[in-house]
């Protein structure tokens, strides 16, 4: 703890400049405060930490980052989220870091079951032409949610 302190302290005498410290430095000295003083909320696979990507139960394709963690001794944590410019909040057992399905996910599943099936000709013909199609539609999903993220920011 006293390592903190003292980063802090010499951190800080920089600060008096009207630049001050940067974003992300300060995130990683948020991380570093939580984990070493006080235990991090977990989402369902692990510590939520400032600055992670997360994604809810609720709206399992869309991504959010970790703005703030509210820790209380009342009540269960609350874990401050952001995505697109929308501001929300959810308790970290409705969050995990890994998306829960995808349009991908669903495309790989059609593959591997093709690959297992045990049939004869063209039958995992149609199947995996969904797949493909299934991938593109994923992918321009993907590439609207970079340009919208882009803008945000």
């Amino acid at each position: 703890m006293s390592e903190i302190g003292r980063e802090l302290r010499d951190k800080s005498y920089g600060c008096l400049d009207q630049h001050g410290p940067t974003a992300e430095w300060m995130r990683e000295l948020a991380n570093r405060i939580y984990a070493e003083m006080a235990e991090l909320p977990r989402a369902a696979d692990g510590p939520i930490h400032l600055g992670d990507t997360v994604f809810t139960k609720d709206d399992p394709g869309t991504s959010w980052g970790v703005r703030y963690i509210e820790l209380s001794r009342d009540r269960e944590p609350s874990i401050g989220i952001e995505s697109g410019g929308v501001n929300t909040y959810r308790p970290p057992s409705c969050l995990t870091h890994e998306c829960p399905d995808s349009w991908s996910c669903i495309a790989d599943e059609l593959d591997a079951w093709c690959d297992g099936a045990d049939v004869d000709g063209d039958a995992c013909d149609k199947p995996r032409e969904l797949a493909v199609r299934i991938r593109r539609l994923a992918e321009r999903e993907d590439e609207r949610w970079a340009r919208r993220s882009r803008r945000a920011s």
